[in-house]
């Protein structure tokens, strides 16, 4: 696995100890999950035509793993990341 070198916690940790909470605040308001309240679970373009999708897929033959290159690299990743 590739690994980046932390060059900033500084900043993060400083970020981090002014937000979290305390024992007072989880204690002195009640915290409940609100299920009917959840964000949109995908994007919309309202300003798009809609675009049939196809209702079969042919078989191609190739496996799926195998057109994917060993080790994907972070460019490869990020690609199949943003489908």
């Amino acid at each position: 696995m590739l690994s980046m070198p932390n060059l900033g916690p500084e900043a993060a940790w400083t970020y981090h100890n002014a937000t979290k909470h305390s024992y007072r605040s989880i204690r002195d308001h009640a915290h409940f999950l609100d299920w009917a309240n959840q964000p949109v679970p995908f994007k919309v373009y309202p300003a798009l035509e809609l675009l049939p999708l196809p209702r079969e897929v042919r078989p191609t033959g190739v496996p799926a793993l195998s057109a994917i290159p060993k080790p994907p690299t972070l460019t490869t990743l990020s690609l199949i990341s943003r489908r």
